[in-house]
């Protein structure tokens, strides 16, 4: 595997987790706002 590929993995998996990470903030917030 090439280092830009390296990298590109890195950035994405990065992403990954922040994506993951607003969602679940997101659905904890919704669950708060209905009880």
């Amino acid at each position: 595997m090439s280092h830009f590929q390296m990298n590109m993995q890195r950035a994405f998996s990065y992403t990954h987790q922040q994506h993951i990470f607003l969602f679940l903030l997101r659905f904890n917030g919704h669950l708060e706002s209905r009880f």
